[in-house]
């Protein structure tokens, strides 16, 4: 599965439920629909070899408890210009407490995972990550269609001393890229928020690195 979304981080020193009202408002401006979802704890865990084979493959795994399960998903990894990421996904999910490759079931990302990394090899953890997401479906009159998914993340990242960031990741679910352009445009004229240029694993990563320049 492919994804596209586009990300944006609040400025240093912004307030988050602020920020969010002022969106909030421009969107309904623009002409979106507005539907409240969800806001829920989630806790992410991504995983690599010591040697991280993974990562050097271009790829991360995250792993992510979902009711009694465990969710398994690995991303593509890469860098944005335009504020636009699309990536390709694969997801399993598995009964097991960890994702260690010999004891996982048969599954697509066991699949990938058996491309780059050794049956015997263990997975060891990467980087820690609390967030609190408030999940809202948009739509538009013009993309009747169409819908995207937009999050409204407030992410804590367990490391030397805690990162806390605030990001808004808006997801098309379907129709044209141009509904997804029409949010990127909203977001652009919000005073509050810049584009992201790189994922969350990315960000974590270089947080948590004692010497970043070894891994990018």
């Amino acid at each position: 599965m492919k994804e596209l979304e586009t990300k944006y981080l609040l400025a240093r020193g912004r307030k988050p439920q602020k920020a969010l009202r002022r969106l909030l408002q421009d969107l309904a401006w623009a002409g979106f629909q507005i539907q409240p979802k969800t806001t829920r704890l989630v806790h992410d865990v991504y995983f690599d070899t010591a040697d991280e084979r993974l990562r050097r493959a271009g790829w991360s795994l995250r792993c992510r408890h979902k009711s009694l399960a465990l969710v398994l998903t690995c991303k593509q990894l890469g860098q944005s210009e335009d504020g636009f990421f699309e990536r390709r996904e694969i997801e399993q999910t598995t009964m097991h407490e960890s994702p260690q490759l010999a004891n996982l079931e048969e599954g697509p990302v066991r699949s990938l995972l058996r491309r780059y990394i050794p049956e015997t090899a263990e997975l060891k953890t990467l980087v820690n990550q609390e967030n609190e997401r408030s999940t809202y479906l948009l739509s538009h009159p013009d993309h009747p269609r169409a819908s995207i998914e937009l999050v409204f993340d407030r992410v804590r990242v367990q490391g030397r001393s805690p990162l806390r960031y605030v990001e808004f990741e808006g997801e098309l679910k379907q129709g044209p890229v141009a509904v997804l352009e029409m949010l990127s445009g909203v977001l652009d004229a919000h005073p509050d928020l810049v584009r992201s240029r790189t994922s969350k694993f990315h960000r974590c990563l270089l947080y948590t690195s004692p010497s970043p320049r070894d891994k990018f």
